[in-house]
């Protein structure tokens, strides 16, 4: 591949602006990682299990997406550099480990999403259970008062 000036400017500004957006994502990403600790903190005192499970989820979906982005982005990157400068060249190297990375953390971002939502479904239906559960002993209750009169 030809590494003309013309190139090189091009690549600059398409890495400029891939860094640009990684470093957005990035920021994102360290919002929401504050937030969720912040909400987490608020209910550790007063919320239920579903209802840390429920923010914990929203904030692990919002990360993902965040991750796809990420992934999204290094992958069209990496075209880039394969296209300018071959497949076997440095910049194309870079790009193919920094893709593995945000796979990766993609990968683990899902896997938490799927473990957090299977754990709040299992909260919310024990939660239905000790409702049924307390139906079932108020009605009992009420028989015996009655009975009792």
């Amino acid at each position: 591949m030809a590494n003309g000036p013309d190139q090189r400017v091009t690549w600059k500004a398409d890495m400029a602006q891939f860094n640009s957006e990684i470093q957005k994502s990035q920021r994102e990403m360290s919002i929401l990682n504050k937030a969720l600790k912040l909400q987490q903190t608020e209910l550790k005192a007063s919320g239920s299990d579903v209802d840390k499970l429920t923010s914990q989820l929203s904030s692990l979906q919002q990360q993902y997406q965040l991750a796809q982005e990420k992934t999204r982005l290094t992958a069209e990157q990496l075209d880039k550099a394969r296209t300018a400068f071959g497949d076997n060249s440095e910049q194309a190297a870079r790009l193919e480990s920094q893709l593995l990375s945000a796979q990766t953390a993609e990968v683990r971002l899902a896997d938490a999403v799927r473990t957090t939502a299977e754990t709040l479904d299992k909260a919310k239906a024990q939660t239905t259970d000790y409702a049924q559960q307390l139906k079932t002993l108020e009605a009992e209750e009420s028989k015996l008062n009655e009975s009792a009169e």
